[in-house]
Parts: C-alpha cells; structure tokens; sequence
C-alpha cells in the first residue's frame, strides 16, 4: 500500500514541477537538502531541518547535503549522501519502498552532483540555502520567486 501511494505521489509531483518548469522556463530544478549549521567557534552543530521542497518528494529528514535534480520527462535524480564518519553515524540505505521510484547515486563525499549536473547548467532553476549552491549557480537561478510562487501553490494541495 505505502509503495503505490507513494509511486503515486512521484507521478503527482513529476507533473507538477514539470508544468512550474517549463512555465518558468527552466530546463530543470536542483533541491539542495541543506547544509548542517555549526555553531561558531564550536564543533556543536545546530539540529538539521530538510529543504521542505526535498521533503515534498522525499521522506528523508536526516540527510543534509544530498540533492535531487529534477528533468522533464526523466525520473528524478537522487544523489544521497551517505559519508564514512567515524564519529558520527551516516544515513541509512536508501529504502526500496521509496528509492525504487527515483534514481539514487549513493555518494560518499559531498558535492559529487556538481561534476554531474548536465551541461545546460544556466538554465537549471536552484532551490535551497546551502552556501554551496552560492558559487555553483547565477544568483537568479537560486530560489527564483515566480518558480517558488507556483511550487508552493502546488504544495497546497496534498497527494493521498
């Protein structure tokens, strides 16, 4: 039951973003998880709270760092960070109920997706506040407000 509400809930969301996309024209919108926030000074890193649109399409709350790419007519791309830490513990594996539905690239270091982003990085819509996407993309690209105007319209209404 979880697996079909769920491939359900892809194909809702594909059509969606692909519809905001290309209204916007943009060839494809990066979801950046988010970056974890250290204190300053410290090595207490504050509580990680996911980009609520990675959330959207993933039930990933404990996994800063990694990206999704969303393509037109493609399934969406996932590179899942899952680094080797010796102090902290990483993320799970992915689980099929859900990562049967996108395409994961398991990813121990941060950043990999940056030399896999296709070439037509300018027209790539950004979202999120990672400082990382700072020097990557052309500051329009981040957060662009007409494309987050109708996402979050989108948000609005729930799949089952």
């Amino acid at each position: 039951m979880t697996q079909e509400l769920y491939a359900a809930h892809v194909r809702e969301m594909q059509q969606r973003w692909e519809t905001a996309m290309l209204a916007e024209g943009y060839s494809a919108i990066l979801v950046h998880a988010g970056t974890p926030l250290i204190s300053f000074l410290d090595d207490y890193v504050y509580p990680f709270r996911s980009n609520p649109h990675f959330l959207a399409w993933l039930p990933l709350n404990h996994h800063p760092d990694s990206v999704l790419l969303i393509r037109p007519g493609e399934r969406p791309l996932l590179w899942f960070y899952q680094p080797v830490d010796y102090w902290h513990l990483p993320p799970q594996d992915p689980e099929a109920w859900w990562a049967d539905h996108v395409e994961v690239r398991v990813v121990s270091e941060c950043g990999v997706w940056r030399t896999e982003v296709p070439a037509q990085r300018k027209t790539i819509a950004v979202l999120g506040d990672s400082p990382e996407l700072a020097g990557e993309f052309a500051p329009g690209q981040i957060n662009p407000g007409n494309l987050l105007l109708r996402l979050h319209l989108e948000r609005t209404r729930k799949t089952p």
